[in-house]
C-alpha cells in the first residue's frame, strides 16, 4: 500500500471522489450493489481509507442480501467476512500512509477487521462486532 500511494501521488483523485459520491448516494438509497461497485471503483483510482471502509461496509450489505435470498451455507458467509476483513485491513494500511482517519474511526475499522477475521475462521466473534451485526441484520432483512 505504501509503495502504491507513493508511486501514484498524482492519482485521479477527482474521478475517485466522483465514484465515492455516487457510492454515498447509492448507500443512502439502500442500493448496496451499486454502492459497493462505486466505492470499489473509487478505491481502484485512489485507495483512501474512508473509501475502502465504505466499500467493505457496502460489500457486506450486498453479500448478505444475496446470501439471505439464496439461503447460502455458513462457508460462503465466512468467505464474505474474510473478504470484508481484508478490505478493512487495507483501509488501515492506507491510513498508515495518509493519516486521514480519526482515532475512533480507525479503532472501529480495526475492530471490524479483527472480529470478522475471527468469525471467518469459525471462532467466536464478540457480541460487539458491529460489522458482523450489520451483516446478520442484512441477511435477515426482506429483499426488495
Amino acid at each position: 500500500m505504501s509503495a502504491w500511494l507513493q508511486q501514484h501521488r498524482s492519482a485521479p483523485r477527482e474521478q475517485a471522489a466522483t465514484f465515492s459520491t455516487l457510492g454515498d448516494k447509492a448507500r443512502r438509497a439502500g442500493r448496496w450493489g451499486a454502492a459497493s461497485k462505486s466505492f470499489g471503483e473509487s478505491a481502484l483510482l485512489y485507495p483512501a481509507p474512508d473509501t475502502l471502509s465504505a466499500y467493505g461496509q457496502a460489500l457486506l450489505h450486498e453479500r448478505a442480501a444475496v446470501r439471505g435470498a439464496s439461503g447460502a451455507p455458513l462457508a460462503q458467509q465466512q468467505g464474505d467476512w474474510r473478504e470484508a476483513s481484508a478490505i478493512f485491513a487495507t483501509a488501515l494500511a492506507a491510513d498508515d500512509q495518509v493519516h486521514t482517519l480519526k482515532p475512533a474511526e480507525r479503532k472501529a475499522i480495526a475492530d471490524d477487521a479483527t472480529c470478522l477475521a475471527e468469525a471467518a475462521k469459525g471462532g467466536p466473534a464478540p457480541a460487539s462486532c458491529a460489522a458482523l451485526r450489520l451483516y446478520q441484520a442484512a441477511l435477515r432483512a426482506p429483499t426488495r
